[in-house]
């Protein structure tokens, strides 16, 4: 049985020099003393801090950083780079990567619901396992607390120390996701900003949702209560509201219902609409590096390109063919984030309105453990 691991945010963590200690010896770093750090042009956006000029001041000091973690990449573990994600990577995505950084290979699988018991099982067994972690505080609870993300400095790589304050040590954030109303215009103009208002009569038989995201009540039930929020999910079902369906995608997009409790919304339907709602659930997606990863220079180098290099990142934003990715981190540049355009506009908006409004209930490392009980307990009542 592996011991709990204790480490908090006052922790030591890993600079550039030790991250590949474990495969291929110290980090090179240039000798003398590093650059003063720059001085994050703070704009307040919500819960997010972002940096405007980011790109201007931190990005080439990164680019440094990763062009020496592609170097000790390629001379660890042969040069492969192991990624498992929820879902597998795209070869376009691939070959975007390995383009800009040649030499190096990269294994992927897309484990969804098992990804964590994945990355666990290999670490038991001393399988072949993902070099980079990706989770949101939630789900990456368990694996944070026994071990598995080497406490990677990611200030020492580049990257705003305002950022580094949302998630657990070793982690810096990646993406943002949340719970919104996705409506059928066909159907319904408007929807409410409260849960509670869609226990009118009004709403009979217009509303589903997938049988197993009891979570998206979880922020309700931060907000409200556990007692309320179960008899919420109780009060919508018993009514007759609320469908529990595995197709709701589907139901929305036909017209058979007019709202789906949902996240992001990869659905192209011009009629499908998103909105926020008062004590929706928000979150940031966190990358970070496997301590039992055989290539962790690889791992980083790729949490660095994933979550921050401006030209994948502007292509999210703005290629219809990319609006399945995840929604890119809100603390970028206005000058990037407003380019945004369809589907990630669209979710990226609501994210957006749900902080201006105050509304989002947001997960932080302060709360986690707290929110796990609320997720649970929401699972229960929808069984």
């Amino acid at each position: 049985m592996r011991h709990r691991n204790t480490l908090t945010a006052a922790a030591a963590v890993l600079t550039v020099g030790a991250l590949a200690g474990a495969t291929s010896g110290a980090l090179a770093q240039d000798a003398g003393s590093p650059a003063p750090a720059p001085v994050c042009d703070a704009k307040q956006v919500g819960e997010v801090t972002r940096c405007e000029n980011f790109y201007t001041d931190y990005w080439p000091i990164v680019e440094q950083h990763m062009e020496e973690l592609h170097q000790q990449a390629l001379a660890t573990n042969g040069g492969t780079v192991t990624i498992w994600d929820w879902y597998e990577l795209d070869p376009s995505t691939i070959e975007r990567f390995t383009t800009k950084f040649p030499g190096l290979t990269i294994k992927t699988q897309g484990l969804q619901y098992n990804l964590e018991s994945a990355i666990i099982a290999a670490a038991a067994t001393g399988a072949e396992t993902s070099d980079f972690l990706g989770q949101p505080l939630t789900l990456g609870a368990t694996m944070f607390d026994e071990g598995y993300y080497e406490p990677v400095d990611w200030t020492s790589l580049g990257l705003p120390a305002e950022w580094q304050g949302y998630g657990q040590v070793g982690q810096t954030p990646d993406s943002i996701n949340g719970w919104q109303l996705q409506y059928n215009t066909d159907q319904t103009g408007t929807v409410p900003s409260s849960l509670d208002d869609f226990l009118a009569p009004e709403w009979k038989d217009k509303l589903a949702m997938a049988s197993y995201a009891g979570q998206f009540f979880s922020g309700y039930g931060m907000k409200n209560g556990e007692e309320a929020m179960v008899k919420l999910i109780g009060d919508l079902r018993g009514s007759g509201n609320l469908l529990l369906t595995s197709d709701a995608g589907s139901m929305l997009s036909s017209g058979d219902k007019a709202v789906a409790f949902d996240a992001q919304n990869y659905n192209d339907n011009p009629a499908i609409a998103v909105a926020p709602w008062d004590g929706a659930g928000l979150w940031f997606q966190y990358a970070g590096v496997n301590t039992y990863g055989a290539n962790k220079p690889g791992g980083a180098l790729w949490a660095l390109w994933n979550s921050y290099d401006p030209e994948w990142i502007g292509d999210r934003l703005t290629k219809p063919e990319l609006a399945g990715t995840s929604v890119p981190f809100p603390g970028l540049p206005s000058s990037m984030i407003d380019t945004s355009t369809g589907l990630m506009k669209q979710n990226l908006d609501a994210y957006m309105t749900s902080f201006a409004n105050g509304w989002d209930v947001f997960e932080t490392r302060e709360n986690r453990d707290e929110y796990i009980k609320m997720i649970q307990a929401a699972d229960a009542a929808m069984q």
